[in-house]
């Protein structure tokens, strides 16, 4: 389960369960009985793949004593890995979506294990209503996503930023703004820098959105 020695695992979403089943309390203990999950033994490993539904797709048990254990838990994480998804056709349909609509799209590189990044979902998700006036959502994952390193450089114009990074381009996608502020990348807006630079960042790429919405989308932010 080493990135560094099997970097595929960065794919999934991993949660794990301590061998140990005097740590599970009575509703945890139940729920894995409902799905018919095994609490390993000493020396033997459970697991089980999940759709993005929760529904089980297959599963394995390891006993770490094999001669070829580790060959057979690496070929189980590569043989049944999650699609890539790829970048460029990504980007492409939201510049196509915001052609149509006449919106701008916002762009913003994330990854599956980076907190802010969260932070910065949940956001978006809470305000989708507003911010989908003006604004086609496109994530990228850089190294989850195919093409996700190619798609990162046009969208930081080439430099080097921390994540979660965020650019608004226009239908024809030109560069209208993004989240490298006069003191850096804004990442998740907090604080007084982060808010000034979001409003900025609003007021310079909005369409319909009126100045009582984008007052009310950065003072949600000292909720979060």
């Amino acid at each position: 389960m080493d990135y560094e020695s099997k970097p595929e695992v960065a794919s999934y979403l991993q949660f794990v369960v301590p061998r140990d089943e005097a740590n599970l309390n009575a509703s945890d203990a139940d729920f894995f009985k409902e799905h018919n999950w095994q609490i390993p033994v000493e020396g033997r490993v459970f697991a089980c793949v999940l759709d993005a539904m929760g529904v089980e797709e297959v599963r394995l048990e390891v006993d770490l004593t094999e001669k070829e254990a580790d060959e057979k838990v690496a070929a189980f994480v590569s043989k049944h890995l999650p699609a890539k998804l790829d970048a460029q056709k990504k980007w492409q349909e939201a510049f196509a979506d915001a052609k149509r609509t006449n919106r701008k799209v916002w762009a913003r590189l994330s990854g599956r294990y980076c907190g802010p990044c969260f932070l910065l979902a949940r956001w978006l998700d809470d305000h989708r209503e507003i911010l989908d006036k003006d604004y086609v959502m496109l994530k990228i994952d850089e190294y989850a996503n195919e093409n996700g390193v190619d798609l990162a450089k046009r969208i930081t114009r080439g430099d080097s930023f921390g994540i979660p990074f965020f650019a608004i381009f226009d239908k024809d996608e030109l560069l209208v703004v993004d989240s490298d502020s006069p003191l850096g990348n804004i990442g998740f807006p907090s604080g007084y820098e982060g808010s000034k630079h979001l409003r900025t960042m609003l007021l310079a790429s909005r369409g319909s959105l009126t100045d009582a919405e984008v007052e009310q989308l950065v003072a949600s932010l000292a909720d979060e």
